[in-house]
């Protein structure tokens, strides 16, 4: 749920603030580790001898600060169950947006790179001045496109270089490929594709107009 919330929230197009964002998701799940510190400690170092106070059903610690339940089962859980399962949760999140932050910083170095004078002298636009300002999605449909019928390195390419290589051209943050995979196959079946036959549309208008002139 959290990873759906940062991703359904978090900013596109913009690489600076799509990292401040990940930085400041860092920084509250630093700050739950932080504020428990003491238990925190006690569940990274695996400790036991505190078990019978945090782990069973009507016990709790007089000495040690924990958080409240609230909402618990009184008859199934104890007091550390659900900051044990945050614990858990968070460190998982952790390694999730470091990944992400990861990315963008290969991203970035990527489009900072310079090209060498002879490709420099053959390009007509400078390396990074074109930026995608469609929807993501979008690209996703050109991506796949591109990917299933083998158009790149005669097909020796996954879909996940290939978008970390278009993110990277069109300055776009895509995310996930399988992910974005299915949010296309969660549309209505006809309109799968719906980019790819707009284009379709518009390639055929082209065609038909400049056969009129």
């Amino acid at each position: 749920m959290e990873i759906f919330s940062i991703e359904t929230a978090r900013p596109l197009n913009d690489m600076n603030l799509l990292k401040a964002f990940y930085e400041q998701e860092l920084k509250y799940i630093r700050r739950l580790f932080n504020n428990n510190r003491f238990l925190y400690a006690y569940y990274q170092f695996d400790l036991k001898d505190l078990d019978h106070s945090l782990f069973i059903r009507g016990a709790k610690p007089v000495d040690i600060p924990v958080p409240d339940v609230i909402g618990g089962d009184p008859q199934f859980t104890t007091c550390c169950d659900n900051i044990w399962g945050k614990f858990m949760a968070f460190e998982r999140l952790e390694v999730w947006l470091l990944d992400e932050l990861r990315a963008l910083d290969k991203s970035e170095a990527g489009l900072q790179a310079p090209a060498s004078g002879e490709e420099r002298g053959k390009l007509a636009i400078p390396p990074g001045a074109l930026k995608w300002t469609g929807e993501t999605i979008n690209l996703v449909e050109i991506a796949y496109g591109i990917w299933l019928t083998g158009q790149i390195n005669n097909g020796n390419v996954s879909i996940t270089e290939l978008m970390e290589f278009l993110e990277v051209v069109f300055r776009v943050r895509v995310g996930k490929p399988h992910r974005r995979w299915q949010s296309l196959t969660r549309r209505k079946r006809l309109g799968a594709f719906r980019f790819v036959d707009e284009m379709m549309v518009a390639l055929q208008k082209r065609l038909e107009e400049e056969l009129e002139m």
